[in-house]
């Protein structure tokens, strides 16, 4: 809770990684594809978390993060009012996905769920990874991170798919060995 101030290279560098000097150089881009999808994420989790653009000219040089501290908005009966749980909505023609996300389910399972299901992987191939996963966070953050450039190639358009759920699978049995187990 509170404000977070960080420079936009090293905000840009903890989100992409450090071997990264090429995408989204530009604040216009990373905020466009990066960073208001991301707070799209968080606010429908129910955090209320602001950015503010820090301009030395006309130049970004950081972002001022402000989260507030929580409050329980009641509805008329008194009772706690639950944002939703997630941000996809299903596009014309295409099937809500139906992997029941459980309140008590933790937040970084919360983000593999919706990340996944953005790679179109079907609800038991979600599960599978889940389970995979388990609580260690280095796995997920792993798995965030090597998932995110096929994200963003298949949101910006960058490259054509015809089978996202099955890039996204040979993607993630290339980097966790332990996940399918190989027949012999």
């Amino acid at each position: 809770m509170g404000l977070w101030e960080v420079d936009f290279g090293i905000l840009r560098k903890q989100i992409l990684g450090d071997d990264n000097d090429v995408t989204y150089t530009l604040f216009y881009d990373f905020k466009r594809y990066v960073l208001e999808p991301a707070l799209r994420e968080l606010h429908s989790l129910g955090w209320m978390v602001a950015y503010e653009p820090l301009k030395e000219g006309k130049k970004v040089h950081a972002v001022r993060f402000s989260i507030p501290k929580p409050q329980a908005l009641l509805d008329e009966q008194g009772q706690p009012i639950v944002p939703p749980k997630t941000t996809s909505r299903p596009r014309p023609g295409e099937k809500q996905m139906s992997l029941a996300l459980a309140a008590e389910l933790p937040t970084l399972q919360q983000r593999i769920v919706t990340r996944l299901h953005k790679l179109k992987m079907t609800d038991g191939q979600i599960q599978h990874v889940l389970d995979f996963m388990g609580d260690d966070e280095a796995k997920i953050a792993k798995l965030m991170k090597i998932s995110h450039p096929l994200l963003r190639d298949f949101e910006a358009g960058n490259k054509v798919f015809d089978n996202l759920g099955g890039a996204a699978v040979n993607l993630l049995k290339a980097e966790f060995p332990g996940l399918y187990p190989v027949l012999k």
